[in-house]
């Protein structure tokens, strides 16, 4: 018999840990097979065993034939065929006539002004604006005056354009190659391809110079040289290279050369010897030996593969176990959905990471002065981390640091420099998200984010000795940038991971609080007294949020929405009866208490209709925890004295306040309510009230499971009191009648709405209102 139970114990237990951790299992393996080949990075993960300049422990004799490239030979032969490679020139064949048509409209156009206007000065100036204007270079006013008295010369404008076409007939060059090294030039129009062995032949623009002027004296001695000189000027400025050099084009024919020249191998046949023990190993042993290690020793990557796959799902069931254990809010936090976000966000960040990376050796290509290894620094590690601070919570994006910390450092071939730096980015990214109220304070932490990156480096170029250079400056602005570039990332992800993953965001917040919201539009019409009171808890609530450290953005909307539920019978709670009969004076106490129990379940099925978010339906769940519906369960005692009455049947049935937020918004809740009871009210008196309520909510276990001290409820207490004597302040009586006359013929019983029942309900029996 026993046995049999033991058996039906386990088989149920089994059950449930398999429907409870099956799907994580799952979600753990793919998310390490995805991340161990994204890491994986070849043989960089197989660490050199011989170095230059160390001793031979011991001799060393091939025990199969290999082979390995002789890099000396292959990078002298690769230098020689880049030396010999053309720089590539775009011939751009438009250039003359397009110069050739600026210098014909200029002439017409300034000369057929000249002709149809009186001559006189400010003729003269417009005219001769026009002729710069159209030939859209600066001219000196001697010189435009000279043209303007040849009447703009038809003959002349021949031979300027005779200049022209004699200098173009050779070709202007934009920059002269290197001596004796030929070129290659491209027609962008026809994209035929044209090798120049002499390059010599073409005008470069200082050659250019005094080549215009030999053109200007040859076809223009008849004039005066002040003339010569004038027209020389004007067409040196008109000049521009029709052949152009393209530094993309030229980088381009040497990444060509380098995939397509062929390696120089040694090789060492079997039984060869490669070093005696005590000898000193070289650079070229070194490489012999490695290759010779690598090639036998490790004939594949598959245990690279393997090991590396076991060392990330470590990693990954480390960093959910252990705080999932022993961190109270990462395990509140922590549910399939958020983990599938926070798996989607480390795949995001490895492949942008990668991405990065082969980003930057195309950039070195077009920007060979800068170094490959500064351009990383560009890449923008620090988004996820934002990304989890904003979404989710400190505890959780603390545990994401680090362990994406160590998966960037793995990427970078196990450089700590990467881990530090990729660790310290993130800590000050997502502390700076911590308040994130607007846009602004997100581009702020990017921006405070990038100064740190671009300090870290800098520690570091001291650490290593490496002073300040113009490579250590590229590194320190791209440095900077990588943070800019995360919070404009974070910017654009926000909308797209909220909508997704049905996230609740400060700035959705923001949206749930607008009182033009229509649920709370519903809510005002509907629950008029319900509303009231949750404004006066969201004031309670967001002031001691802010005095402990929470979130008073999301306890003041939280708040406004606790109560929701009871709008669909709104009737049934004291707040919203006025001048009608108690409902509950004709119902038994137990079917009141589930009344008043299911506007709890009621609020968060509106929470889930009206997509209010996860947060605020957790804490329309929990703001009530467990707790006594202490009304009805002293009338159910006064009218069953002798029978046995259990008190969980008058209890709530939902979970204790998990985060601070739920806490504090509970104790606002009771604070509040307690607070339209009172009479004869003053300071002292709101103050007992006060500490009386959180000790009595303390001591019924409610705030065990949130992260509420002693210390945070004292500081709570005082942020009640404080909000409580504002509200309730006294005032100077205005001249005139009293209230008090004024109200002589009512009765005492009816001036506090919040302390008594209306007159039907006089003659029955009394029951607290607080049917919370």
């Amino acid at each position: 018999m026993k046995r049999t139970k033991f058996l039906e114990f386990l088989k149920n237990n089994t059950l449930e840990i398999k429907n409870r951790y099956s799907p994580l299992l799952v979600l753990l393996l793919i998310s390490a097979i995805f991340l161990t080949f994204l890491l994986y990075n070849g043989m960089e993960f197989i660490r050199n065993k011989y170095k230059a300049g160390e001793i031979a422990t011991k001799t060393i004799i091939a025990q199969k034939s290999f082979r390995y490239i002789n890099v000396k030979a292959t990078n002298a032969i690769l230098k020689k065929k880049i030396e010999n490679s053309p720089d590539v020139y775009l011939y751009y064949p438009e250039i003359k006539s397009i110069i050739s048509r600026k210098i014909r409209r200029a002439f017409a156009f300034a000369r057929s002004y000249k002709e149809s206007h009186a001559k006189n000065r400010q003729n003269m100036y417009i005219s001769e604006n026009i002729f710069a204007a159209k030939l859209g270079i600066k001219l000196s006013k001697p010189v435009l005056n000279e043209f303007y008295y040849l009447n703009y010369n038809k003959n002349i404008e021949a031979y300027i354009l005779k200049i022209v076409s004699s200098i173009y007939k050779k070709g202007v060059l934009s920059k002269p190659p290197a001596s004796g090294k030929k070129i290659e030039i491209k027609n962008v129009i026809t994209n035929r391809l044209k090798t120049v062995n002499y390059p010599q032949i073409f005008f470069t623009l200082k050659k250019n110079k005094g080549f215009t002027y030999y053109y200007t004296k040859k076809y223009l001695g008849f004039l005066p040289s002040y003339m010569q000189n004038d027209i020389y000027g004007l067409v040196y400025r008109m000049i521009k290279p029709d052949i152009v050099y393209s530094k993309y084009l030229t980088l381009k024919k040497i990444e060509d050369i380098k995939k397509e020249n062929i390696p120089i191998y040694i090789h060492v046949n079997e039984g060869m010897l490669l070093v005696n023990a005590g000898e000193l190993i070289t650079k070229s042993k070194a490489l012999e030996l490695n290759t010779y290690d690598a090639e036998f020793k490790l004939k594949n990557n598959i245990p690279s593969l393997i090991g590396l796959f076991f060392v990330i799902a470590m990693l990954l069931s480390l960093s959910y176990v252990f705080p999932y254990r022993y961190i109270r809010k990462f395990r509140a936090s922590i549910d399939f959905k958020n983990i599938v976000f926070i798996i989607t966000v480390l795949l995001s960040s490895i492949l942008v990471i990668k991405t990065g990376i082969i980003f930057s050796k195309a950039l070195s290509l077009y920007f060979p002065f800068i170094d490959r290894n500064d351009i990383y620094y560009l890449i923008p590690f620090a988004f996820g981390p934002m990304l989890i601070r904003i979404m989710l919570n400190s505890e959780v994006s603390v545990v994401y640091i680090a362990l994406f910390s160590i998966l960037t450092s793995i990427i970078f071939k196990n450089s700590i420099f990467f881990m530090i730096y990729t660790f310290a980015g993130s800590f000050i990214a997502s502390y700076e998200v911590f308040d994130f109220s607007s846009w602004s304070r997100v581009a702020k932490a990017g921006v405070i984010t990038g100064f740190l990156n671009s300090f870290m480096v800098l520690a570091f170029a001291l650490i290593s000795l490496n002073l300040i250079n113009i490579q250590n400056i590229y590194s320190i602005v791209f440095a900077f940038l990588s943070g800019v570039i995360s919070s404009v990332m974070v910017i654009g992800l926000i909308p797209l991971f909220e909508k997704l993953f049905d996230f609740t965001t400060d700035f959705k917040l923001l949206e749930l609080s607008s009182s033009n919201n229509p649920l709370l539009k519903q809510f005002s019409v509907v629950a008029p007294g319900t509303y009231q009171h949750s404004i006066m808890a969201a004031t309670l609530a967001e002031s001691a949020a802010s005095a402990v450290g929470a979130n008073p953005l999301l306890a003041r909307v939280a708040s406004l929405y606790h109560d929701i539920g009871k709008i669909t019978k709104p009737n049934y709670f004291i707040e919203n009866i006025s001048n009608t009969e108690n409902p509950h004076d004709k119902l038994s106490p137990t079917m009141s208490s589930l009344i008043i129990a299911s506007h709890v379940k009621d609020g968060q099925e509106l929470a889930k209709k009206y997509k209010l978010g996860d947060k605020i339906e957790n804490i329309i769940g929990e703001h009530h925890g467990t707790s006594m519906i202490g009304a009805f369960y002293e009338k159910a005692f006064s009218e069953n004295k002798d029978g046995h009455l259990s008190k969980d049947a008058f209890r709530y049935s939902g979970k204790k306040p998990q985060t601070k937020e739920a806490g504090i918004i509970m104790l606002a809740d009771s604070v509040e309510a307690i607070s339209r009871t009172m009479t004869n009210i003053s300071p002292s008196r709101l103050e007992l009230m006060v500490r009386k309520t959180i000790n009595r909510i303390y001591s019924d276990g409610q705030l065990d499971e949130c992260e509420l001290t002693l210390k945070d409820l004292h500081s709570i207490g005082d942020a009640f009191v404080k909000v409580l004597n504002s509200v309730f302040h006294q005032r100077i009586p205005y001249a005139g009648k009293s209230v008090e006359e004024d109200d002589k013929h009512e009765s005492d019983e009816n001036r506090n709405k919040y302390n008594e029942y209306p007159k039907k309900a006089e003659n029955k029996s009394k029951v607290s209102p607080l049917y919370r």
